[in-house]
């Protein structure tokens, strides 16, 4: 019999990765600057282990028919978390932005293609200005840029 997990299961699943990553990353941090980072996400794991065992001990249930449309907003959900995941280190994150903004316009908020564009490019251009000049800090290439780079330069 195959059993299936509601969306809210789901979330605190990825909820508690997430959180699960944070805590693993604070141990880089230096004895001093990571004791809040520790304590906080210790106890916020800790919580979201409770809730993620009772989400899926109350949610799990009989497999049913599933309807096109929940498997398709399902799909898109996990490839929403992944390519949050993945597009900053690939990419960059001002490009990710851009396309995350370029995304939810054209798919999410049915605009056209022109005012997505524009709004994603206009994003981009802003947030790079802001954070590049105005503030100065340098964002990281990405992956995908640099491996060209080397194979184009």
């Amino acid at each position: 019999m195959k059993t299936r997990l509601d969306e809210r299961a789901l979330s605190t699943i990825a909820l508690t990765a997430g959180v699960g990553v944070f805590v693993g990353l604070s141990f880089l941090f230096g004895p001093v600057a990571r004791r809040v980072p520790l304590v906080v996400g210790s106890i916020t794991l800790a919580l979201l282990i409770y809730q993620c065992r009772r989400d899926i001990a109350r949610r799990l249930r009989p497999g049913a028919v599933v309807d096109p449309r929940r498997r398709r907003r399902e799909l898109a959900m996990l490839a929403a978390i992944v390519a949050l995941a993945v597009l900053p280190g690939l990419v960059g994150p001002g490009p990710a932005a851009a396309l995350y903004v370029l995304v939810h316009l054209r798919v999410l908020g049915g605009e056209t293609w022109a005012a997505s564009l524009g709004l994603a490019g206009g994003f981009w251009v802003l947030t790079t200005a802001l954070l590049r000049f105005a503030l100065q800090v340098q964002l990281s290439e990405g992956a995908l840029w640099t491996w060209l780079g080397r194979v184009l330069g």
